[in-house]
């Protein structure tokens, strides 16, 4: 059996809307999130990933635990929540991170920013990340 990766991501929301970020050259849209590097922990990736595709820094004692979730056949995600009086400006926001086109050069894993609403999130993200979403959508709508 293949052992599974884990990512690591963090949902930024005021309890109405949540932060998504548009994949580059994909039709969907994702958290800021990504694979746990050997010798950081989850809330370290946490806190790299989303300062590498959004430029937010977020201190670690800010980040709630949401838990580990299966992802992907080969991949489980763990999640933080980042709770916000006041939506970041998605045009403030900048992805460092970047792969090798292959199309002639390097380009920004993310290339756009949106604060949707919960009942919008069907029209932006993979099924997948919609049913892990769902299941923890009472914790983070809920007053802190």
């Amino acid at each position: 059996m293949t052992k599974k990766t884990l990512s690591a991501g963090v949902i930024i929301t005021n309890g109405s809307h949540l932060l998504v970020c548009h994949v580059t050259n994909s039709r969907h849209w994702d958290l800021p999130k990504g694979k746990v590097d050997p010798g950081e922990n989850e809330l370290q990736a946490a806190v790299r990933e989303l300062q590498e595709e959004t430029s937010m820094i977020v201190e670690p004692h800010k980040l709630e635990p949401l838990g580990q979730f299966p992802y992907k056949k080969t991949k489980d995600l763990s999640l933080w929540l980042y709770r916000v009086e006041k939506m970041p400006d998605p045009h403030t926001l900048v992805c460092r991170s970047t792969f090798d086109s292959g199309k002639g050069g390097v380009r920004t894993e993310m290339d756009g920013f949106a604060c949707v609403a919960w009942g919008q999130l069907n029209e932006y993200v993979v099924p997948d990340m919609l049913a892990v979403l769902k299941k923890v959508y009472d914790t983070i709508t809920q007053p802190a």
